[in-house]
C-alpha cells in the first residue's frame, strides 16, 4: 500500500470590492509542497460549490498557472482539479480567492489497485505512500521513514541479476556514510523468498533493508532491465530514476549527498551523471 499528506488552497474568500462591470483576470496557481509548478492539470471552474454550473475549463501552464477573465468578483467560484498524478491527494473542490488562488498539493495518496492496473509512475510524480515488510521483519512505511530522513532510495533487483549483486557493496559503503539522512531498501519484485533474501543480506553484511515487493511494481515503474535506482526526496516526489548498475561507490555518494543536502532544492534527474560530484 502507499500514501503521503493533505492538500491545500486557501479556503477563505474575502469579499471583493471589484466593480461588477470591470473585467478582472483571475488565476489559480498549483504547486507541490516543494514549490515546484504542476503543469498540464485540468481545472474546472464552477460558479458555486454545488458544481452544477461550469464556467471555464483550463489547463495549468509550465508555471502551474491557469487564468481566466470574468466581470466582477470571484465570490463563490470554485475550482476542481481533474487529473492530478497518482500520488497527490486532491480535495473535492477549492474555493477561489479574490484574484489569485494558490493550491499546494502534497504527496499523500496510498497506492491502490487502480494505480497498479492503470497507472505509471515516472520522474516528477508524487510517490504514493507504501508499506513493505523487509526480509528481517521490519515494516518500512514511506510516510513514516520520510519523517526522519531526507530521502528514500528504492533499489530494484532480483537474485538472478549479476549486475544487481555487483553494485550492492558500493551501495553498502555509501549507505554507511549517509544512513542518518538517507533510508535505503532494496526491493525484489521478481524472485526469491524473504528467507532467501535475508540469508543473502546477512551473509554479505548489508545493513540496509532488503525484501520482496509486489511484482506489479516493475510494471508501475516500467522496469524492463535491472537494477534500477529510484530516489524519493524529502517532499515525497520521485526525483531520480537511474537505470543500470553503479561501477563504484561514488555514484551512490553523489546521489545521497545531493538529495540529503541541507540546501537541497527540488531537482529531477535521469542519471547520477547529472548530479555534482559529492565531496565530504
Amino acid at each position: 500500500m502507499l500514501m503521503l499528506a493533505g492538500c491545500g488552497g486557501d479556503s477563505t474568500n474575502p469579499t471583493s470590492t471589484a466593480d461588477p462591470n470591470q473585467v478582472v483576470t483571475y488565476s489559480v496557481v498549483v504547486r507541490n509542497e516543494a514549490g515546484t509548478a504542476l503543469e498540464k492539470l485540468t481545472l474546472e471552474i464552477y460558479t458555486d460549490d454545488t458544481l452544477s454550473d461550469i464556467l471555464q475549463v483550463l489547463k495549468t501552464d509550465s508555471d502551474g498557472v491557469a487564468s481566466f477573465n470574468r466581470k466582477g468578483s470571484a465570490d463563490g467560484l470554485v475550482a476542481v482539479i481533474k487529473n492530478a498524478p497518482i500520488g497527490y491527494q486532491v480535495a473535492d473542490k477549492y474555493l477561489l480567492t479574490d484574484k489569485t488562488t494558490e493550491i499546494t498539493l502534497k504527496a499523500c495518496n496510498p497506492i491502490t489497485e487502480e494505480s497498479f492496473n492503470s497507472g505509471r509512475l515516472t520522474l516528477g510524480d508524487a510517490m504514493p505512500d507504501f508499506s513493505v515488510t523487509a526480509s528481517d521483519g521490519t515494516v518500512f512505511t514511506l510516510s513514516e521513514v520520510l519523517n526522519n530522513h531526507k530521502a528514500v532510495v528504492l533499489n530494484f533487483w532480483y537474485m538472478g541479476c549479476t549486475p544487481c549483486k555487483m553494485e550492492f557493496p558500493y551501495l553498502q559503503e555509501a549507505y554507511e556514510e549517509f544512513a542518518e539522512d538517507v533510508a535505503v531498501i532494496a526491493v525484489n519484485p521478481m524472485d526469491s523468498t524473504d528467507s532467501e533474501i535475508e540469508t543473502f543480506r546477512q551473509t554479505n553484511g548489508y545493513t540496509y533493508l532488503m525484501g520482496k515487493c509486489d511484482a506489479r511494481w516493475s510494471k508501475l515503474f516500467n522496469i524492463s532491465a535491472y537494477p534500477v535506482t529510484v530516489v524519493i526526496d524529502r517532499y515525497g516526489n520521485i526525483t531520480m530514476i537511474h537505470n543500470g548498475a553503479a561501477d563504484g561507490t561514488q555514484m551512490f555518494r553523489d546521489i545521497f549527498g545531493f538529495f540529503a543536502a541541507e540546501d537541497y532544492q527540488q531537482t529531477f534527474v535521469r542519471s547520477h551523471s547529472q548530479l555534482p560530484t559529492y565531496e565530504a
